[in-house]
């Protein structure tokens, strides 16, 4: 008989504030009173695979958008002016979402490498998405089809954004290979190329009130290019009031130094474009001032006053007739924050009246790529050499931690999850609502934790060598012991739940008693009675005790696990085998089985009754990070640095299903003590629950499954290798060359749901001309209970009709010849 298991899903996450590779985006005001109640500024911001909506005024969580199974987040945009957000992700597809039902509204599969870039026009009728192949994809969004792909890039599109020149709408592309490029919409192809000399271009934003286009490139510098139209085509090229070219849209109008030395990767501009902020890889943001274009025009009229003083010959050159860079903007200030900077969304500006005022405001939400997110309000004073201050408003780090999260632990009950992080704090967590309950902050890097003692303490390790304990009903700080002289790797608790164990880089082992004090209050007090020194050969990088109370497991840094008996501390067996330092491990409930996971990439099973090996398996593809096993069964849990969480079957060896979730490194697990729930957290800063399902699973399917999971895989990996073959073939770019030949091609692929699709088609096309056949020689037979009741043509429709429209056209293409003549 076939043995049946039981299937983890993922059931929620949380922990993550905004995923530091997406900038955060803002609704309209009108949207978040009509469709969230909230009179204040909702934020969209990435979460990993979901999208979050916090309410700036309460600092609250509102929403969220998206399913777990979905890919990584790797672009935001919303659609200004309708109700729908819109979301790229690492697969190439787009989904957008109705903020009005909260629901999905149109699925799209757009490319094979990471969505990148996306952008739809004024209407929202037009999309455009960029991918990290440099291909472009114009949508029909109300049709729901593809227009065309646009290729011209060699290297990631970074920003995409619709415009009008000439009174017609053009697309603006920029891209990591130096090149802005605009895109006629009528013809599909691209009418003027700008190559940048300053390396890759990350980031523009157009000034309408100057007709001015702004870039920024790795290195660190403005540039700035003039919009033509016949306004401003005199000022910006210096040929007279005459205008007639209409094939070039931009010109160059110089560059401006910024003062930073790192390079400069995102503009903002202020509702009221007064201002221009740039920031980067820094913690720093510098702020310029924007000339009006009246001011810009006398700027140049004093400009030409001193070159003409200066200039000895006396004559005019472009430099007297035409506008610079220097002409529109102004160098403010540079403001120092205390983290790294993702996005800025200024949300005020002064008004007219106010400017002529003493002071004046805005509100900035800042995005830091450390999960965090902050509302700072920015003073400006005319008078003061010191132009803007800054003063935090508000934070959302009660949401999730500034760092990694390193440990985690279950209470008994199940109901509340310890995390600790390498930002110095740790949280309590309530399971049923995800909700932060207790922050409290901690001496140092938090390395390890659990509850003990009926669940009424907290103990934590740290990396400055300290163990400290804390209430966890209040959060407060109950003890701290600085015993150790280094780092504490590992901590656990005996089994009759009377001493603990601590273990770190010193090589030593420390044990405590438990004393629990009488007291009036209602909360007891707690003493650690230090009882004895294990000295070891190496540092200690986990122990644990097993359940029957008899040995003391020990993982060294000299890739041996040693094991002691509990009660005399003496030697008992030597479990050697890997060839790197095992950086966990965990034991059965039986006490029965040993399984250690180390950086070798190994996970090896043992017997802890003679300490021999019964199996090693290639687990991951790197250092595997964290097991548990689950209560009650000999089943257990891997996690590695490659990203992957795993569920195996000790007995048999098998591997039962792969738990994919995480952007990063998965840094540790715990299982609740009923084994229904599996916590994971890791370099992505998200912690996230799994659940035992009903579902049953069975090996052989997900084999197959895996199968098939590899063969899309390198299915997408050999349209890429051809799609580069392709851009290096079209794409010939050397000196003395005018211009790049351009390709535009059909705008789906042929994705793994396509295929599925057109085998169904098949399949039905397949039945139908056997339905027909049978029809025609036994038309008194009873039609084939396969047609569902249905006749033979309701039954193709209704096979066509579970094809999304956007896959539709390209199933169709995919069929063979002979399928037309069924």
């Amino acid at each position: 008989m076939v043995k049946a298991y039981y299937k983890f899903s993922p059931y929620s996450l949380w922990g993550i504030v905004a995923s530091r590779r997406v900038p955060s985006v803002i609704l309209d005001k009108e949207v978040a009173v009509r469709f969230f109640q909230v009179n204040s500024v909702v934020v969209a911001t990435a979460a990993v695979n979901l999208i979050n909506l916090w309410n700036i005024r309460s600092i609250e969580k509102i929403g969220m958008l998206g399913n777990l199974d979905d890919e990584e987040i790797s672009s935001l945009l919303y659609a200004a002016g309708s109700s729908w957000l819109l979301a790229g992700y690492n697969n190439g597809r787009i989904r957008v979402f109705d903020l009005e039902t909260r629901k999905l509204k149109i699925l799209i599969n757009s490319h094979s490498s990471p969505t990148t870039a996306i952008a739809v026009d004024s209407f929202v009728l037009q999309l455009a998405s960029g991918s990290g192949a440099g291909d472009i994809v114009l949508w029909d969004l109300s049709a729901e089809k593809g227009i065309c792909r646009l290729r011209g890039h060699t290297n990631e599109i970074t920003k995409l954004q619709f415009c009008y020149f000439h009174s017609k709408q053009y697309l603006i592309s920029i891209s990591k290979d130096s090149l802005l490029k605009i895109w006629d919409l009528v013809g599909y192809s691209c009418v003027q190329t700008v190559v940048s000399t300053r390396g890759e271009l990350w980031d523009f934003c157009i000034l309408p009130r100057l007709n001015v286009l702004v870039t920024v490139a790795s290195q660190p510098e403005l540039e700035l290019f003039g919009i033509i139209t016949p306004e401003t085509h005199a000022l910006f090229t210096g040929q007279g009031n005459v205008f007639k070219d209409e094939s070039h849209f931009v010109i160059s109008l110089g560059n401006i130094s910024l003062k930073s030395s790192t390079k400069c990767t995102s503009l903002s501009v202020d509702e009221m474009g007064c201002h221009l902020v740039c920031y980067g890889n820094d913690k720093s943001i510098q702020i310029f001032q924007l000339r009006t274009w009246e001011h810009a025009l006398k700027h140049l009229k004093r400009r030409r006053k001193r070159l003409l003083e200066t200039s000895s010959s006396g004559i005019e050159n472009t430099e007297l007739s035409t506008l610079q860079a220097t002409d529109f903007l102004i160098y403010r200030q540079t403001l120092q924050f205390p983290h790294r900077i993702r996005s800025i969304h200024l949300l005020q500006s002064a008004s007219e009246q106010q400017k002529h005022s003493e002071r004046f405001h805005q509100s900035a939400i800042m995005q830091f790529a450390d999960n965090g997110l902050s509302l700072y309000d920015l003073s400006y004073e005319e008078d003061s050499d010191e132009v803007f201050t800054v003063h935090q408003v508000a934070n959302f780090d009660v949401h999730g931690h500034r760092g990694d999260v390193r440990s985690l632990a279950f209470s008994r009950q199940h109901h509340y999850l310890l995390s600790v992080a390498s930002s110095c704090t740790a949280k309590i967590w309530q399971v049923s609502n995800n909700h932060c309950l207790r922050t409290m902050p901690l001496s140092g890097y938090g390395t390890c934790c659990l509850f003990f003692c009926n669940d009424i303490f907290t103990a934590i390790g740290t990396k400055q060598g300290t163990l400290e304990i804390h209430y966890t009903l209040t959060g407060d700080s109950a003890l701290q012991l600085a015993d150790h002289q280094g780092p504490i790797w590992s901590i656990c608790e005996s089994f009759n739940e009377k001493y603990l164990f601590t273990g770190g880089s010193d090589k030593k082992i420390k044990i405590y008693e438990i004393v629990i004090g009488n007291t009036s209050g209602t909360i007891p007090s707690i003493q650690l009675e230090h009882i004895r020194t294990l000295e070891m050969s190496d540092e200690v990088l986990c122990l644990k005790t097993t359940p029957d109370g008899k040995l003391l497991i020990v993982a060294l840094l000299d890739c041996t696990v040693r094991s002691f008996y509990l009660d005399s501390l003496r030697f008992y067996l030597s479990f050697y085998g890997h060839k790197m330092p095992v950086l966990s491990m965990d034991v059965t409930s039986d006490s029965y089985l040993l399984i250690t996971g180390s950086a070798d990439k190994s996970i090896k099973i043992w017997g802890l009754d003679f300490g021999d090996l019964h199996k090693s398996l290639l687990g991951h593809e790197n250092a595997v990070m964290n097991i548990t096993c689950q209560p009650n069964t000999h089943y257990f849990f891997s996690a590695s640095r490659d990203g992957w969480i795993k569920y195996w079957d000790a007995d048999i060896f098998k591997l039962l299903m792969n738990l994919k979730g995480h952007s990063g490194e998965v840094w540790t697990l715990a299982n609740s003590t009923d084994g229904e729930m599996l916590a994971s957290a890791g370099h992505d800063k998200s912690i996230r629950l799994w659940k035992r399902t009903d579902e049953q699973l069975f090996l052989e399917e997900e084999e197959e499954s895996r199968l098939d999971e590899a063969l899309e895989n390198s299915i997408i990996q050999e349209r890429r290798r051809m799609a580069s073959n392709l851009e290096a073939s079209i794409h010939h770019i050397t000196l003395g060359m005018e211009a790049v030949p351009q390709v535009t091609t059909a705008a789906t692929f042929n994705h793994m749901d396509v295929v599925d699709n057109c085998e169904k088609i098949l399949e039905t096309l397949q039945l139908v001309r056997k339905e027909y056949e049978r029809e025609q020689q036994e038309p008194d037979e009873a039609p084939d209970i396969q047609l569902l009741g249905l006749s033979r043509h309701m039954y193709l429709l209704r096979t066509l009709s579970k094809i999304r429209i956007t896959d539709l056209e390209s199933v169709l293409m995919l069929l063979p010849y002979y399928a037309t003549l069924c």
